[in-house]
């Protein structure tokens, strides 16, 4: 199957920052001017994107695009360990994949330290990021948003219009909430590119 971008993807810092405040303002003309689907769809990229960055600065992705937990990666062995479910080789992570490895590694990280776990620098910088932040935000509201979503983009022409009229103003400033929640648990571990070079990544 061909994986390649249809779109070209940005290239600097610069390039992502001018990216994410264009959308971030889009979503607020949506919201202000009732374009509800689009805000939507802008949340939930923006959500996946907050994911990713987690798994990235945690070290567990080799670059910021892929989608796929690299089977050599420094860290596949934790992942294993937390009981997260990796996909195959070769098969990308989806949202739910992402919030599940985000949830499992922020509860280990509150947990008292074991035999089992290293005594390294990766493992203690680990747990004092991670710890900070709130897996409850990645809980079953969430989860519920998410469904929403994906019917709104893949059944839309299904449903009854006068019930999506109900609630996708509703949904759209729900999203909005959510993309600031996940926002701060990606923050927590962006600490100077610390954890990735403790992991053993160069970049």
């Amino acid at each position: 199957m061909d994986k390649q971008p249809r779109i070209k993807r940005y290239e600097t810092n610069k390039d992502k920052y001018n990216t994410y405040t264009f959308l971030s303002e889009r979503r607020k003309i949506a919201i202000r001017e009732g374009f509800y689907l689009e805000a939507i769809n802008i949340e939930y990229a923006m959500i996946e994107e907050r994911l990713l960055r987690f798994l990235y600065h945690c070290g567990f992705v080799e670059n910021e695009f892929t989608r796929q937990i690299s089977q050599d990666a420094p860290c596949t062995g934790f992942l294993h360990k937390i009981g997260c479910s990796i996909p195959q080789k070769g098969l990308e992570l989806n949202v739910g994949n992402k919030i599940d490895i985000v949830k499992r590694t922020i509860k280990w990280s509150k947990k008292d330290p074991d035999e089992s776990d290293p005594d390294d620098e990766y493992t203690s910088l680990l747990r004092e990021f991670c710890c900070k932040c709130d897996e409850g935000v990645l809980g079953g509201d969430l989860t519920i948003w998410l469904k929403y979503r994906n019917e709104f983009v893949h059944g839309l022409v299904n449903k009854d219009i006068n019930e999506v009229v109900k609630v996708w103003e509703q949904k759209a400033l729900e999203g909005r909430k959510y993309v600031g929640e996940v926002d701060k648990i990606a923050r927590a571990v962006n600490k100077y590119g610390k954890l990735r070079k403790a992991a053993g990544w160069h970049r």
